[in-house]
């Protein structure tokens, strides 16, 4: 979330959705990042030009894990750890497994509120094996 508190703080009322592999003990491209279902956690980020996905976040301080980046990708195909994000969840190619729409805007908005450095909170909504039930947060 991305606002302002009057103190010179920003924060928001801005979401998202964000798609993940399901949570295999934190194992390196097998897995989301921690926090583990129904639990919450805060990371450090900064914006980063990938040279495979051009401008995204990377996310810092991840235990046991390094080169975490919220990028564009609209199936899970398209992730090996980092953090995809979209507007909705749905199923866009048939396969049975929930994917993201919008995903590439999504992030352009996403990155236009962050700016250049800040924190995230990640919030699982519900424990379940469905990737899209994360949202993301920003902090800032």
């Amino acid at each position: 979330m991305i606002g302002g508190d009057g103190r010179g703080t920003r924060y928001s009322l801005w979401e998202c959705w964000a798609l993940e592999l399901p949570w295999e003990g934190n194992r390196n491209r097998k897995s989301c990042i921690p926090p583990e279902p129904g639990e919450n956690g805060v990371y450090r980020f900064e914006r980063h030009e990938s040279p495979r996905f051009e401008d995204t976040l990377w996310i810092k301080d991840v235990p046991g894990r390094s080169e975490i980046l919220i990028h564009a990708g609209n199936y899970i195909s398209d992730t090996a750890g980092c953090i995809l994000v979209g507007d909705t969840p749905t199923d866009l190619n048939g396969d049975g497994l929930t994917d993201v729409t919008r995903s590439q805007q999504t992030l352009d908005e996403l990155i236009e509120r962050a700016g250049e450095s800040g924190s995230l909170q990640v919030t699982w909504e519900e424990q379940t094996a469905d990737p899209a039930d994360l949202s993301l947060h920003g902090v800032k």
